[in-house]
């Protein structure tokens, strides 16, 4: 009796059963008896090692069923193995260290709450670690996963809040029922000047900082916010007065807010700074106003037209060159409705242009509506979209038939060509190869400011009157021919120098002339001032790069969906939806184009293109009939945003 008294006092448990004295082995076992029950039936998870190999190792002695359940192994299956065969993770999780040091110095160790990883999964643990008087080392743990579960949760619902009330780009506020303002985030400050203080204590927040003759269409807005009870609105577009004293546009929405019980807390609005994009929008309208008087105005025909020859645009003077109203040139074939043809020509200068990138240039006859024909130049210069491509051309048309005549009468009697030289609008000329004037007639001096006498006097010669970077047009190239090929013509352009010291465009045709032996001894030819022309190429060059220029995409879509426009940048939807200018855009954006004329309120839509995200704006000009369309690319922002979701998708998941 007294021996077994011994050991079992040798074995006191680590429930630190208080010493006393067995009168019987009853006593015992009903001791025995509740210490089991206890281990079975605690909450805690219990677990009973004995140490090998002088502490290398520690194998199950014991599993009690709170243990079982927590980590969903029978004690069966563990009794007699290694705990770091059963637990392989028991080591870096810092636990096999605690064991050991407790196998060794028999004092009790508290191992802090931590994570437990295996290929089970992922743990939070709080483990209690004692040596038993018969040398078994004994863990009592908790298992703490769901409270740390919820403590994460909590902190990353606030992290959350603030990651995307106090980080979001748009000015956020929340307003209660009765109109007062009860949150507003660090936005504010970018957008209108004023500090998140500032706005609190503001009276009527945000009346205050609305221009003056905004102000009754913003205060009706934010009535409707508070009396519209569940309703929402997006897209009011109205200007604040900064802080600063800077008046800016912005565009607000706003929702209303409820608790989780359905009960109204008011309204939440989002305002965004939009001043860049009304500045761009006044600006294109103003070019496009600008383009308009140029173009309706000058007396050269203009057409846009696409790569497969259809006529997009074209302006008034084209209509009166071919005898037709330009409505019924619009979507036609060009050859058709300028040649009357069935086919392109085998010398088609749109063609040509769109193949070599630059400028071309040809003289040919066109065909007007009653059938009769005429001289035109036509200069074509191609478009350019996306990566540098070319999917249309501009046609100047000029009618020349005037200047056609006029070199026709050149080669004519003198006689008969000085009585047309005295109504010719150009100068006429014959001389030596050295420039050496024989006469100058027409509109001299109107051109070059200087008289027919001066020319002839040599006073001066008319290469001295060449504008310096253009003389090797005159010297060089094709125009060696006229000295050394008989019988030979060109036309140039080059710059001249007027005796006011005005820069003039001019266009001459020359021709060499030989003696009865066949010598080439004089040129003669006619010169055109061209100045007019030239400055509206330059004007239409630079109209038609204005929105090609902007790194943006711009697009406009008529109300039946037809394509009007697209600059270079937009060329990258055009290639995705597999359409072009002058055809029809999506389904979908015919009927976002319909939508926005009919509301007369932007529309922002987004689109993935590849790896790239759009914010694409559309802005109705109804008394127009279309929308432009422009777009940002917001790809780095929908990167950060995606981001930050996965790092939470990854947080939770761990937890």
């Amino acid at each position: 009796m007294k021996g077994r008294e011994k050991d079992h006092r040798r074995s006191k448990t680590l429930f630190h059963w208080p010493e006393q004295d067995y009168e019987s082995e009853s006593d015992i076992s009903i001791s025995n008896a509740r210490l089991r029950f206890l281990f079975d039936n605690i909450k805690s998870g219990v677990a009973v090692y004995r140490a090998v190999n002088k502490g290398e190792d520690f194998i199950f002695v014991d599993f009690n069923h709170s243990a079982e359940e927590m980590e969903g192994i029978k004690k069966e299956n563990l009794i007699g193995k290694s705990v770091l065969e059963v637990f392989p993770g028991v080591k870096q999780f810092g636990l096999f260290d605690v064991f050991q040091r407790v196998w060794r110095t028999g004092q009790s160790e508290h191992h802090p709450i931590s994570i437990y990883r295996d290929e089970r999964g992922v743990r939070w643990r709080d483990n209690y670690v004692y040596r038993s008087p018969s040398g078994e080392v004994i863990a009592v743990y908790e298992d703490v996963t769901e409270r740390k579960r919820s403590e994460l949760a909590l902190r990353m619902s606030e992290q959350r809040f603030r990651a995307i009330a106090d980080y979001t780009y748009d000015w956020e506020s929340w307003v209660s029922p009765g109109g007062n303002l009860l949150w507003v985030n660090p936005a504010v400050e970018r957008i209108s000047d004023y500090s998140v203080a500032e706005c609190m204590k503001m009276a009527g927040f945000p009346m205050p900082m609305i221009y003056e003759q905004d102000s009754e269409k913003v205060a009706a807005v934010l009535r409707d916010a508070r009396e519209n009870v569940g309703g929402k609105c997006e897209g009011v577009e109205f200007r604040i007065r900064r802080k600063d004293g800077a008046i800016i546009w912005v565009e607000m929405s706003w929702q209303s807010i409820f608790d989780n019980k359905g009960v109204f807390q008011g309204y939440r609005s989002s305002i965004r700074d939009i001043t860049e994009r009304k500045l761009a929008e006044n600006a294109l309208r103003a070019s496009e106003e600008k383009y308009r008087a140029l173009v309706e105005n000058i007396d050269i025909g203009i057409a846009l037209i696409d790569a497969d020859h259809n006529i997009v645009m074209a302006n008034s003077a084209t209509g009166r060159l071919f005898g037709r109203p330009v409505s019924e040139l619009i979507g036609k074939k060009c050859y058709e409705r300028f040649e009357k043809g069935g086919t392109v020509h085998k010398y088609c200068p749109g063609e040509e242009a769109m193949r070599s990138g630059r400028r071309e240039t040809v003289e040919a006859e066109a065909v007007h509506e009653d059938g009769s024909r005429f001289a035109v130049r036509i200069n074509s210069f191609p478009v350019f979209g996306e990566y540098g491509t070319t999917n249309a051309f501009i046609e100047l048309i000029e009618d020349i038939t005037e200047r056609k005549i006029g070199e026709e009468k050149l080669q004519e009697s003198q006689e008969q060509y000085r009585a047309f030289i005295e109504n010719f609008h150009g100068i006429a000329f014959r001389g030596k190869l050295d420039f050496t004037p024989i006469f100058f007639h027409g509109a001299v001096e109107k051109i070059t400011g200087y008289t027919e006498q001066e020319f002839i006097a040599a006073k001066p010669r008319w290469d001295q009157i060449i504008y310096p970077d253009d003389l090797h047009i005159v010297y060089h190239g094709q125009s060696e021919n006229l000295r050394i090929t008989p019988g030979f013509s060109l036309s140039r352009e080059y710059r001249i120098l007027r005796k006011d010291g005005q820069i003039r465009w001019v266009y001459e045709t020359i021709q060499n002339l030989c003696d009865k032996d066949g010598k080439i001894t004089l040129v003669q030819g006619a010169v055109y001032d061209i100045t007019d022309r030239k400055e509206a190429e330059e004007r239409i060059r630079s109209l038609a790069r204005f929105p090609s220029e902007n790194p943006f995409p711009v697009l406009r879509i008529s109300k039946d969906g037809t394509i009007l426009y697209s600059n270079r940048a937009g060329s990258v939807f055009l290639n995705t939806w597999g359409t072009q200018v002058g055809q029809s855009a999506p389904e979908k954006w015919t009927k976002l184009a319909q939508e926005t004329l009919a509301s007369g309120n932007r529309q922002i839509e987004e689109i993935r293109l590849d790896d790239r995200m759009f914010s694409l704006t559309l802005a109705p000009i109804a008394e127009e009939g279309y929308v432009n369309v422009y777009g940002i690319d917001i790809t780095e922002r929908k990167r950060a945003e995606d981001e930050r979701e996965r790092l939470l998708k990854e947080l939770g998941r761990i937890c």
